[in-house]
């Protein structure tokens, strides 16, 4: 059974390697080109245009996927690959630092922690109701300020 989109962008990379040179196309394995000869869509209609730059020819993600891979595997010089692999290690150690600040675990223990700090937050910044005195409040406190003046 073929993948109905593998067979385009294997089609696609084949009519992309007839423009490159014979010595990065000895680079690729035979079997991998067989491979991809076997399991090509023979009803693609993709052309490639060498008066049209790459970045403006229209081809599948997966075909530049396959190309990236293609230049990563045989045509990238030492210094890219070495390049590619401190970047890939950089992505794996990222890729760990989330898996750990968001594993179910930390999530929810972080979660009761940002719970108890909002509620701490919560307390901290409650409205205190303002009541205002009713009339015979306020004739008392007159009354008693009144004779705290006589005393003194």
């Amino acid at each position: 059974m073929k993948n109905l989109d593998y067979g385009i962008a294997y089609a696609e990379v084949l009519e992309v390697l007839k423009y490159v040179s014979l010595d990065d196309y000895n680079k690729i394995p035979k079997k991998f080109i067989t491979f991809m000869e076997e399991n090509c869509d023979e009803n693609s209609t993709f052309t490639y245009n060498i008066a049209i730059p790459f970045e403006k020819q229209n081809l599948s993600n997966d075909t530049k996927n396959i190309l990236a891979m293609l230049y990563r595997l045989f045509w990238a010089s030492e210094e890219d690959k070495k390049r590619f692999e401190y970047i890939d290690k950089q992505n794996i150690q990222k890729r760990k630092e989330l898996n750990e600040k968001y594993s179910p675990e930390n999530v929810f223990k972080n979660r009761n922690n940002n719970m108890e700090a909002n509620n701490a937050d919560k307390k901290r910044n409650e409205i205190i109701e303002y009541k205002e005195n009713n009339w015979i409040q306020k004739l008392f406190a007159k009354i008693r300020r009144f004779f705290k003046k006589d005393n003194s």
